[in-house]
C-alpha cells in the first residue's frame, strides 16, 4: 500500500468486499425501503428528465440519496441508544457505521447495479459514442479543427473522468452517510446535512474543474507555446488531474473528520482502508485523546 493519503480506491475496494457475515449488515440489508425526502427525490428526477446526466454521474445522482439515507439509519441508532452499545463490540465504531454503509447500499438494486464492471463499462462506451457522434453536429468546428489523435484524447479523457466520477462519487456517499451524524443528533438535521455536504462535495469539485480546466489551463497552456496534440495530451492531462484530486482532498478531510468522531483503533482503520498513513494518523490520534 502506498502512503500517499488516498481514501477513494481503498472505500472502493473495501465496498466490494461487504462484511456481509456481519448481523448489522444483515439487519440493515434485510430492512424495509425507506422512503428518500422529497428533495432527494426531485434532485433524482432531474436526473431522469436529462438522459447524459443520469448516464454519466449516476454516482453523483444516486450517491445523494444514499448519503441521506446511511446518515438516517446511523443517526436512528444512535438516537436510540444502540450504536454505543454496538460500538463495543470487537468491529468497534468505524465497523459498525461500516456495517450499516454497505448495508444500507446492498441493499438497494441500484446500487449492485452500478458497482457491476459491465454496467460502468457499458455507459463508458455508450458516452463516448455519444460524445463522439454529436460533437460534428454540436461542435462542427472542433471536428473539423481537431485531428484524430485530438479527438482520440478527447474522448479517452471523457471515459477516464466518469470512470474517476464513479468510483469516489459512491466513496463519498458512504463516507458523507458516515461522518454526518456528528454535526447534529437530530435525524431530520443529519438529512439535511448530509444533503448539504454531498452536494458540496460534488458541486465544489465540479465547478473547480470547470474554473481551473477550461479556463485557466488553455491560457496556461497557449501562454507556454504549447500547440497541436501535444497542448490536446497536457490540457486532457491535467483537467484530469484536478478532477481527482479536488474531490480526493475532500475526502481525505472526510475521512480525518470521521476519525474524530469515532476515534477507531488503528487496526480498525488498517481493516477498513488498508496500511496508509491514513490508518496511522487514526492511530496517532487515538493516543492523543
Amino acid at each position: 500500500m502506498t502512503n500517499a493519503p488516498i481514501v477513494s480506491l481503498p472505500l472502493w475496494r473495501a465496498l466490494r468486499r461487504p462484511p456481509s457475515r456481519n448481523p448489522l449488515f444483515r439487519r440493515t440489508y434485510g430492512m424495509p425501503e425507506q422512503p428518500f425526502p422529497w428533495y432527494v427525490g426531485c434532485f433524482q428526477w432531474l436526473g431522469v428528465l436529462f438522459f447524459l446526466p443520469i448516464l454519466a454521474i449516476p454516482g453523483t445522482i444516486y450517491g445523494l440519496g444514499w448519503a441521506i439515507g446511511i446518515s438516517h439509519l446511523i443517526g436512528k441508532e444512535r438516537e436510540i441508544g444502540r450504536f454505543d452499545l454496538l460500538s463495543l463490540c470487537p468491529p468497534g465504531p468505524l465497523g459498525m457505521s461500516w456495517a450499516i454503509a454497505t448495508g444500507y447500499l446492498y441493499h438497494h438494486r441500484t446500487f449492485r447495479n452500478i458497482i457491476m464492471p459491465g454496467n460502468l463499462l457499458f455507459r463508458v462506451l455508450l458516452m463516448a459514442l455519444i460524445v463522439g457522434g454529436a460533437s460534428p453536429l454540436f461542435a462542427p468546428t472542433m471536428a473539423l479543427t481537431l485531428g484524430i489523435a485530438d479527438f482520440a484524447l478527447t474522448i479517452l479523457g471523457a471515459a477516464a473522468a466518469l470512470v474517476i466520477d464513479h468510483v469516489q462519487s459512491i466513496a463519498a456517499a458512504a463516507l458523507v452517510g458516515m461522518t454526518a451524524i456528528g454535526f447534529n443528533a437530530s435525524r431530520v438535521n443529519t438529512q439535511i446535512v448530509a444533503f448539504a455536504l454531498y452536494s458540496s462535495i460534488q458541486l465544489i469539485t465540479y465547478l473547480l474543474t470547470l474554473i481551473i480546466g477550461f479556463v485557466i489551463l488553455p491560457v496556461l497552456v497557449d501562454s507556454l507555446g504549447i500547440t497541436g496534440t501535444a497542448a490536446t495530451f497536457v490540457l486532457v492531462a491535467a483537467r484530469l488531474l484536478v478532477f481527482a484530486t479536488t474531490r480526493e482532498m475532500l475526502l481525505v478531510l472526510l475521512w480525518y473528520w470521521l476519525v474524530e468522531q469515532v476515534n477507531p483503533d488503528p487496526l480498525e482503520a488498517r481493516s477498513l482502508i488498508g496500511n496508509t498513513g491514513l490508518s496511522r494518523a487514526s492511530g496517532d490520534r487515538m493516543t492523543v485523546h
